[in-house]
């Protein structure tokens, strides 16, 4: 028991950190009891601090996507963010393995060496990344609405879009929506609706 107890940290039982021990990807465990020799104190629990194994395995789980998605990315691109020389060559050659078991294993040690980089930087610039992409697809997803409601609803619809967009060539615009209407009606492939949405998205563009 006392060869156990001395891997770890001892604790109280009554320390009042054991929440931050837990929090800080520790965990606590039960090691024992303290026989006192005759004239001490009475006997008393004894506990131990030591890393938390599920929380490491998450947190390696959390790494080796991030390195996966790193390989998405251009030297060039991540070249601002401050990776160490050994993190970078890594990452090169992991772009140029294809092998998906030779693959797993260089994020795996991908991970690793993530581990001991300082990742706000990383952080910062996947947070923008997915920002612009969040609203692009809510650029998308309007378009689409416009396209649909166009086709479906015709002129009210469309004079709902001319009060956006005034500059629109309102001739040029029935023409596409009578031809994407009647591709729809014939089940054909939607080839007018394509061509309507990218009328739209040139339309909207003009504004950014």
């Amino acid at each position: 028991m006392r060869a156990m107890r001395d891997q770890f940290e001892e604790i109280d039982d009554q320390d009042d950190d054991l929440d931050e021990y837990q929090e800080g990807g520790m965990e606590v465990v039960y090691v024992g009891q303290h026989n006192p020799e005759a004239g001490e104190e009475p006997e008393e629990r004894v506990y131990a601090v030591r890393p938390n194994k599920s929380a490491q395995k998450r947190e390696m789980v959390a790494l080796q996507k991030l390195a996966d998605r790193l390989l998405t990315f251009s030297e060039q691109r991540l070249a601002p963010l401050g990776l160490s020389e050994r993190t970078t060559q890594a990452l090169a050659e992991g772009r140029r393995i294809k092998a998906l078991d030779a693959r797993r294993r260089q994020q795996r040690f991908l991970a690793k060496l993530l581990s001991g980089e300082e990742l706000e930087p990383v952080d910062r610039f996947l947070e923008a990344i997915d920002g612009r992409n969040a609203a692009s697809n809510r650029h998308f997803h309007e378009l689409e609405l416009w396209r649909d409601r166009l086709i479906d609803e015709g002129d009210e619809a469309l004079e709902g879009l001319l009060e956006e967009q005034p500059q629109a060539d309102r001739q040029q615009l029935r023409q596409l929506i009578r031809a994407a209407k009647r591709e729809r009606e014939l089940e054909r492939p939607p080839a007018a609706a394509r061509k309507l949405f990218k009328f739209l998205r040139a339309l909207f563009e003009q504004d950014q």
